[in-house]
Protein backbone atom coordinates (compact mmCIF):
# COMPACT_ATOMS: atom_id res chain seq x y z
CA UNK A 1 0.00 0.00 0.00
CA UNK A 2 3.10 2.43 0.96
CA UNK A 3 4.60 1.56 -2.72
CA UNK A 4 0.84 2.68 -4.61
CA UNK A 5 0.44 5.69 -2.47
CA UNK A 6 4.17 6.88 -3.61
CA UNK A 7 3.56 6.13 -7.01
CA UNK A 8 0.38 7.85 -6.90
CA UNK A 9 2.41 11.05 -5.70
CA UNK A 10 5.20 10.43 -8.59
CA UNK A 11 1.89 10.52 -10.68
CA UNK A 12 0.49 13.67 -9.65
CA UNK A 13 3.53 15.77 -9.49
CA UNK A 14 4.45 14.21 -13.00
CA UNK A 15 1.13 15.37 -14.26
CA UNK A 16 0.81 18.73 -12.94
CA UNK A 17 4.35 19.93 -13.59
CA UNK A 18 3.79 18.39 -17.28
CA UNK A 19 0.33 20.56 -17.32
CA UNK A 20 2.10 23.41 -15.85
CA UNK A 21 5.46 23.32 -18.88
CA UNK A 22 2.82 22.46 -21.61
CA UNK A 23 0.56 25.78 -20.87
CA UNK A 24 3.46 28.05 -20.19
CA UNK A 25 4.93 27.30 -23.54
CA UNK A 26 1.78 27.36 -25.44
CA UNK A 27 0.94 30.69 -23.12
CA UNK A 28 4.59 32.27 -25.01
CA UNK A 29 2.80 32.21 -28.14
CA UNK A 30 1.44 35.41 -29.54
CA UNK A 31 -0.58 33.76 -32.13
CA UNK A 32 -2.80 30.80 -32.72
CA UNK A 33 -1.75 29.10 -35.56
CA UNK A 34 -0.65 25.18 -36.10
CA UNK A 35 2.74 26.39 -36.79
CA UNK A 36 2.78 28.16 -33.50
CA UNK A 37 1.31 25.29 -31.67
CA UNK A 38 4.27 23.15 -33.34
CA UNK A 39 6.52 25.34 -32.48
CA UNK A 40 5.59 25.57 -28.58
CA UNK A 41 4.97 21.92 -28.77
CA UNK A 42 9.07 21.39 -30.27
CA UNK A 43 10.53 24.14 -28.14
CA UNK A 44 12.80 22.82 -24.56
CA UNK A 45 9.49 23.52 -22.57
CA UNK A 46 7.39 22.28 -24.54
CA UNK A 47 9.29 18.46 -24.61
CA UNK A 48 10.06 18.82 -20.96
CA UNK A 49 6.18 18.66 -20.56
CA UNK A 50 5.27 16.18 -23.11
CA UNK A 51 7.83 14.13 -21.54
CA UNK A 52 6.45 14.65 -17.97
CA UNK A 53 2.98 13.80 -19.12
CA UNK A 54 4.48 10.58 -20.98
CA UNK A 55 6.40 9.24 -17.51
CA UNK A 56 3.10 10.31 -15.84
CA UNK A 57 1.27 7.86 -17.92
CA UNK A 58 3.97 4.90 -17.38
CA UNK A 59 3.88 4.94 -13.61
CA UNK A 60 -0.25 5.36 -13.56
CA UNK A 61 -0.22 2.28 -16.04
CA UNK A 62 2.42 0.41 -13.40
CA UNK A 63 0.38 1.48 -10.22
CA UNK A 64 -2.39 -0.02 -11.79
CA UNK A 65 -1.19 -3.43 -12.36
CA UNK A 66 -0.09 -3.33 -8.43
CA UNK A 67 -3.18 -2.64 -6.79
CA UNK A 68 -7.14 -2.53 -8.12
CA UNK A 69 -8.19 0.12 -9.25
CA UNK A 70 -11.32 1.33 -7.37
CA UNK A 71 -7.75 1.40 -5.04
CA UNK A 72 -5.42 3.50 -7.13
CA UNK A 73 -8.09 6.10 -8.67
CA UNK A 74 -9.45 7.59 -5.51
CA UNK A 75 -5.81 7.74 -3.83
CA UNK A 76 -4.75 9.29 -7.42
CA UNK A 77 -7.44 11.73 -6.98
CA UNK A 78 -6.70 13.37 -4.12
CA UNK A 79 -2.15 13.11 -4.92
CA UNK A 80 -3.49 15.24 -7.71
CA UNK A 81 -5.59 17.81 -5.59
CA UNK A 82 -3.03 18.22 -3.78
CA UNK A 83 -0.63 18.34 -6.13
CA UNK A 84 -2.42 21.13 -8.09
CA UNK A 85 -2.58 23.22 -4.82
CA UNK A 86 0.91 22.80 -3.88
CA UNK A 87 2.66 23.65 -7.58
CA UNK A 88 0.10 26.26 -8.20
CA UNK A 89 1.15 28.05 -4.75
CA UNK A 90 4.68 27.63 -6.04
CA UNK A 91 4.33 28.88 -9.33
Amino acid sequence: MTTVLLLCIVQSICSVAGSMQLHAAYSQQNSQTPAAFISASTSMQGLLGMGLMVAAFVVYSYTLSLAKASTVIPINTAATFIAVIVLGLIA
